[in-house]
């Protein structure tokens, strides 16, 4: 994960991405906003990946509603549930997720599947395509509890993970800061599920996210926030920024 580097390392290049500037897609079941390449409705395919970070999309699903069973390979997925509950599908099983859980799945030569919101309640989730390192292998998949967060970012990525990207999220109370440094050749993304702060003095409200490159980056909440942190390879796939 990216790390804590002594003060003289230079400060980060900051690019904000503002929540009510990004595709948002409204079909009634679900509804979304895409900060990297979108997959679902008329913005799909639209958008820039950052490195081998394809899709952030922040999602909620309705109650009692599902996604049809689909095919993904060669692609690593996580869905962090922040609120509500999910169930993942397989044509043979299915995989309770409950709210403050991940899970990461690695698609491998190929998986079908779903989630569903089985509950009465609206069901917010993030999911997260990261494109492998190495393609191939059987597909499996990974739930975990999110740890107890803090202000020091707290891993969430299992060792099964066939990426050298890292996620982990941050509980920041307002008025305390929390400090990382992007090393070269990563860059790091920071999303704000909620509460807001500024990043290297760049205001982030909840659902605005921050593209952080090689450098310092602090992170000063002005209220108490949830920010999940994705650093990853820039890699051969280069983005705008």
């Amino acid at each position: 994960m990216t790390t804590v580097r002594p003060n003289h390392t230079q400060g980060s290049s900051i690019h904000v991405q503002r929540k009510a500037a990004l595709p948002h897609t409204d079909l009634g079941w679900v509804e979304l906003t895409d900060h990297f390449v979108a997959t679902v409705g008329r913005h799909t395919g639209e958008g820039t990946q950052l490195g081998d970070l394809l899709v952030l999309a922040d999602a909620v699903l309705a109650p009692k509603a599902q996604f049809a069973l689909h095919a993904h390979e060669h692609m690593e997925i996580a869905s962090i549930v922040l609120s509500g509950e999910l169930v993942h599908r397989e044509p043979d099983r299915a995989l309770r997720i409950p709210a403050g859980s991940v899970q990461w799945m690695s698609a491998g030569d190929g998986i079908v599947h779903a989630e569903t919101n089985p509950g009465d309640v609206p069901a917010r989730l993030l999911q997260i395509w990261i494109r492998p390192e190495h393609t191939g292998g059987t597909a499996r998949h990974h739930v975990a509890a999110i740890p107890a967060l803090g202000p020091t970012f707290q891993g969430i990525s299992p060792n099964t993970l066939r990426s050298g990207a890292h996620v982990a999220m941050a509980r920041i109370s307002r008025g305390r800061t929390s400090r990382l440094v992007v090393d070269a050749g990563r860059a790091l993304y920071l999303f704000f599920a909620d509460g807001g702060g500024a990043v290297n003095g760049h205001w982030c409200g909840a659902g605005d996210g921050a593209i952080a490159l090689p450098g310092r980056v602090q992170i000063a909440a002005h209220e108490a926030s949830t920010v999940v942190a994705i650093d990853i390879a820039r890699g051969s796939a280069q983005s705008n920024f």
